[in-house]
């Protein structure tokens, strides 16, 4: 599992649309994403965060279809699954870790490997043309 203050303690935690001084900086690194989770990075739209680094952010669906509906997004703008590169393999394996980690938000005693074995727990991006958003965004529903 992954150690960090952003589970447990900060879960259900609620970005506000206020940024403070710290927020300004990483809001200009993300300008020119006009995509609602570019809006999200830069703190203009709320969301309810599971997890924070420096590399991603999780977050839940605001349209949930199971009783754990959430999304992995990198911060650095990637358009969809198609415009991946071998570079960003370890990008695309930290988002698989994060989001298996933050379904244990909800159910901490969930068999994570198990579940995804069983199909009870899926994992996948959006291909087009069944894009909803221009950021590629790891979907998580258990």
């Amino acid at each position: 599992p992954l150690s960090s203050p952003w589970f447990g303690p900060r879960a259900n935690h609620s970005r506000s649309s206020t940024a403070t001084d710290s927020d300004l900086s990483a809001s200009s690194s993300h300008a020119s994403n006009k995509t609602v989770f570019g809006a999200i990075l830069r703190n203009e739209l709320p969301a309810t965060i599971l997890y924070e680094d420096e590399r991603v952010l999780c977050f839940r669906d605001i349209r949930p279809v199971s009783k754990h509906h959430s999304l992995v997004i990198p911060k650095r703008h990637i358009a969809h699954s198609g415009a991946l590169t071998r570079d960003d393999r370890d990008l695309v394996q930290h988002m698989e870790n994060v989001a298996c980690n933050a379904v244990k938000v909800d159910f901490p005693n969930l068999n994570v490997e198990e579940c995804r074995q069983t199909n009870e727990l899926s994992l996948g991006f959006h291909r087009w043309p069944c894009l909803s958003v221009h950021h590629l965004h790891l979907h998580t529903i258990y």
